[in-house]
Formats: structure tokens, sequence, C-alpha cells
């Protein structure tokens, strides 16, 4: 993928572009500090306007920022299961037909990431299933639109 493809990473940290949740979670233990330092950080080394990293509640990114339609939207912020299955129904009316969703911590049964997974999964045809066999508490899950 390249950045014109509309890439979407809905998280705490970003490669492409990025929409970061701006409160206090007390799963994933970010700060607007720490996050507004990820921003500016983001924006400094890709600042070839290729990429655009936003500071943002992922409810106010889908309402006021996300005007297009992405092939691929990567879901890691907000882990207890509403925010990812907020997170996730948000990103329906914003990917391509044929896009991927990509779920980052799908084995994290610490959190809300692995059930939300094994609930939408069987919607979509899975693309793949990542699980470290020694680190089972993170995994990557990609399911086509």
């Amino acid at each position: 993928f390249q950045a014109e493809d509309g890439i979407r990473d809905i998280g705490v940290t970003g490669v492409q572009t990025c929409a970061l949740p701006i409160s206090d979670s007390p799963v994933v233990k970010q700060t607007e500090t720490k996050i507004t330092s990820k921003v500016n950080k983001l924006n400094e080394l890709f600042s070839d306007k290729k990429f655009k990293f936003t500071k943002s509640t992922t409810d106010d990114f889908f309402k006021y920022e996300c005007n297009k339609k992405y092939c691929c939207i990567f879901i890691d912020a907000d882990h207890s299961y509403e925010g990812v299955m907020k997170d996730y129904k948000n990103s329906l009316d914003f990917i391509k037909k044929d896009g991927y969703l990509i779920f980052h911590d799908i084995a994290n049964t610490g959190t809300g990431v692995a059930q939300c997974w094994s609930e939408i999964k069987h919607n979509h045809k899975i693309i793949g299933e990542f699980v470290h066999p020694y680190v089972n508490n993170c995994g990557i899950g990609i399911v086509q639109i």
C-alpha cells in the first residue's frame, strides 16, 4: 500500500495516518502528554505531507476528519470491548469495498479486543490471524470487507 491508497491507522501509534485518543485510557495507559508527544514526533518524521497524523478521539476523527473511503484501516485505540466495537462499526462506513480492517492485540484476553475479534471475524473474509507462539497477549487479525 502507498499513502495515496488511503491507509488509515486508528490507534495510539502509527505508520501512515493516525487518530490518537486524547483522553486517558486505563487499558493502554496513554496520557494526553504522551499522545501529543507521539503525534509531534510522527509529524516531524513524516513531514512530506503524504502522511497526516491527528490528535483526536476516534469518535471525533470519524465525525469531523474522516471524509473519504480507505483501502485499509488499522484499529489500535481504546482496547475496551465497547471501544473496539465502536471503532469497528465506525470503520465500516469509511472502508472501500474489498478493503481491509486490521486489528491489533487480538489475542490479548486482558482487553476487549479478543472478544470483539472473535465476534466479528466470522462476518468477513479472514485474511490472516498472526499470534506469536510464545507471546500470546498481542496478535494481528486482518479481515477483508
